[in-house]
């Protein structure tokens, strides 16, 4: 990591569709996953959509559990891939959130209060960053 310099994404939305599961050569699980945020502004409801990756024991966990309409909370860095369109031979870019860290949110079939904790501490996380005395 470079001094200075942050690159930290912290997420609560909706799961757009059931995770896409695939493996690597190298037989390690990859998940890929939509989820949406939401915000109103100016009276309409305005959606983001957000490309989520997931890998090895995180993968497994969003296979097992994770599935279209939940609520989670992600944690991870934002990365942008490049590659050469086929037919094309133009640059294509696709940035997404690869994610280290999840929770689920919201169930019907468990207490809230976590749900509420996890929000609490993603409040009190930004607060810290955006009060600290960042040096460029």
């Amino acid at each position: 990591m470079s001094k200075g310099t942050v690159n930290t994404v912290m997420l609560i939305g909706n799961v757009g569709r059931d995770p896409e599961i695939k493996k690597s050569q190298t037989d390690m699980l990859i998940a890929n996953l939509t989820l949406a945020t939401s915000e109103i502004y100016k009276q309409e409801e305005q959606t983001e959509w957000h490309s989520i990756v997931a890998f090895g024991k995180l993968a497994e966990t969003i296979e097992k559990y994770v599935h279209k309409g939940d609520k989670i909370f992600i944690e991870g860095k934002l990365k942008t891939r490049k590659w050469q369109d086929k037919e094309t031979g133009k640059d294509r870019y696709k940035t997404e959130i690869l994610a280290d860290k999840m929770q689920m949110l919201g169930s019907s079939k468990r207490d809230h209060s976590e749900e509420v904790n996890v929000i609490d501490d993603f409040v009190k996380k930004a607060e810290e960053f955006f009060h600290e005395d960042i040096k460029f």
